[in-house]
């Protein structure tokens, strides 16, 4: 095992440990570092490792720790047991059946058996019905009626309609997707389970099935240590990862990541949206390698399901005319920013949807929607007319005014939205907008809570089918202002809604699904719900120094991606190797 005092080092010692002595070079040959999620130069949320927390930020390392029913492939559709080794749906899709795999147990010894997965749909569901302040219980409650023990390794769950895809949802892990299971003999005795920081060494907390446990949060690292008698191990079905420890830092910023991967100080990190960028530091580390290459020699990236879009906040009365979102809109030249600041390393969107091949019909159908609405621009001179036939007028400074007061508005953005959120707003600032792109660290809040005005943003949406997307749009999705979500467009057309009820009670292959995603993005395009901006490709840079067998397009067995909410990070540290 990697020493004590290794793991208690912050990434910047480390690197200067690895390079002076013999020791932390023995250590660093088991020791993965990934320099992941945080909105600043540290982690908010230190010492937190409950997943069902609002707010916590746990993605970088602690949610490692957690496992799931099944994980997901989306690049191969491979649907992979892990916990659960089967389900069955009854033949009206009303309940669902999970068989759960036989000998694993929870990191403390405990069995882990239908009892905790029955457990912790009660806990969400009676958050709920009560303070309704932990992550996924108004959603859990909405779709899920009841969870029953059949017996120690099987559970039914009843939900509350008919829903062909909850497996997929809710108990399959990929991306954002997917619930996390909690051990009932230690949250039901949990006075405040939202408020349960779920973390402390001293006595075995976190307590999980993962094949790591959390040994240190702070606001610099979080450290995993293999646990060696974990039970996947000792029951034959994988052998234990390569990967002993594992030290999840602050990413910081793009310059100070690719120091240390020029360096070896770091074996994996967020995404770089700059090609360039990569290929400086692949020249410095010829170790470094991407999902892929172009044939010129550029690095290539993973498609993700966070295709972006520049998004109004309907919520707030300024946009309630559909003619202003349709003027902006027709100023913004998507290409030309993409061109901008990723060199054209992502393909441009008309649509909400990723690119995935399941989804390639629906995005075809939206994108014929986006055209005949008349909303793929640059347009700049029906943009005008739209304005125009408001009634505002250009004032000195070339900014549209009306009675005098000149429009404003601000873009809140994230981290990955920075490169391209200036090119952005100056586009639209050159179209006679008086709009700025900010980031902050409160900039997150702000979108999630319904408080911006504008968003540069993903969407956590479809993988398999459209369902997910158009379901963002349902009014029930449409907040009010303060409470957080990632729906934030907050719109509500009661139309549209009715449309996606019934695409919810269709299984995804039913071709009716296609007839109603273009009836609904006839709708979505003709009230310019939002500004399409690109899909989103992952060009992240993995060290091949001291770990191999990365994800590739060769080898495309998961998203390099190790930060999504779904922990689905853990199938990407089994797989990796120790470099010969």
């Amino acid at each position: 095992m990697p020493s004590k005092g290794l793991m208690r080092l912050t990434v910047s010692v480390l690197a200067v440990a690895i390079a002076t002595t013999a020791s932390a070079q023995s250590d660093r040959d088991n020791t993965l570092i990934m320099a992941g999620r945080a909105d600043g130069p540290t982690f908010g949320t230190p010492g937190v490792a409950n997943p069902y927390s609002l707010g916590a930020e746990i993605r970088t390392g602690p949610l490692q720790t957690f496992e799931p029913l099944f994980f997901y492939n989306v690049y191969e559709d491979e649907h992979i047991p892990w916990l659960a080794t089967g389900f069955e749906y009854s033949d009206d899709f009303s309940t669902i059946t999970v068989s759960l795999r036989e000998g694993v147990q929870w990191s403390d010894g405990e069995p882990f058996t239908a009892e905790d997965v029955a457990f912790t749909f009660d806990l969400l569901l009676e958050n709920a019905a009560t303070a309704g302040d932990m992550r996924d219980a108004a959603d859990v409650a909405e779709r899920v009626a009841a969870a029953n023990i059949i017996d120690p390794l099987t559970v039914e769950i009843v939900l509350t309609s008919p829903d062909p895809r909850f497996i997929f949802t809710h108990l399959t892990n990929h991306m954002a997707q997917g619930l996390y299971w909690l051990p009932e003999h230690i949250w039901s005795e949990v006075e405040n389970p939202a408020a349960f920081r779920n973390f402390d060494p001293e006595a075995g907390l976190p307590v999980t099935t993962g094949a790591w446990a959390l040994v240190e949060s702070t606001s610099a690292q979080n450290v995993l240590e293999r646990r060696d008698d974990w039970w996947g191990a000792e029951i034959g079905f994988r052998p234990l990862p390569q990967v002993e420890t594992v030290i999840g830092v602050p990413f910081g910023s793009q310059d100070r990541a690719a120091q240390l991967l020029g360096t070896n100080g770091i074996d994996v990190s967020m995404d770089f949206g700059n090609p360039q960028l990569i290929n400086t530091i692949k020249r410095i580390n010829p170790n470094i390698t991407t999902f892929g290459t172009s044939e010129n020699g550029d690095p290539l990236g993973s498609a993700d399901f966070w295709p972006t879009s520049l998004w109004f906040n309907h919520a707030n009365p300024m946009w309630d005319d559909v003619r202003l979102r349709r003027a902006v809109a027709l100023a913004v030249d998507r290409q030309q920013a993409i061109d901008v600041a990723y060199l054209g390393s992502r393909p441009s969107s008309l649509t909400p949807f990723p690119a995935f091949a399941p989804l390639l019909p629906a995005i075809e159908i939206a994108e014929a929607a986006a055209r005949e609405a008349g909303n793929v621009g640059p347009d700049l001179e029906t943009s005008a007319s739209l304005m125009e036939e408001m009634g505002y007028v250009r004032n000195g400074d070339g900014l549209w005014e009306l009675n005098g007061e000149t429009l404003t508005a601000t873009i809140q953005g994230v981290p990955p939205m920075n490169a391209i959120g200036p090119i952005i707003a100056q586009q639209l600032r050159n179209a006679g907008f008086d709009i700025e792109y900010v980031f902050t660290s409160d900039s997150r809040r702000l979108i999630r809570q319904g408080e911006a005005e504008m968003a540069l943003f993903g969407h956590f949406g479809s993988v398999t089918d459209p369902a997910a997307t158009l379901n963002i749009y349902h009014c029930d999705n449409a907040l009010e202002v303060g409470r957080p979500t990632f729906s934030i467009a907050r719109w509500c057309n009661e139309e549209y809604s009715a449309i996606v009820d019934q695409v919810y009670g269709l299984a995804p292959d039913d071709p009716q699904v296609l007839e109603l995603v273009e009836a609904a993005m006839e709708i979505w395009n003709e009230e310019v719900v939002e500004v399409p901006i690109s899909q989103w490709i992952h060009i992240i840079p993995m060290n091949q120094t001291y770990w191999t067998n990365w994800p590739s397009m060769e080898n495309p067995y998961s998203s390099p991606a190790f930060w999504y909410e779904s922990g689905q990070g853990a199938w990407l540290l089994h797989n990796l190797e120790r470099a010969e």
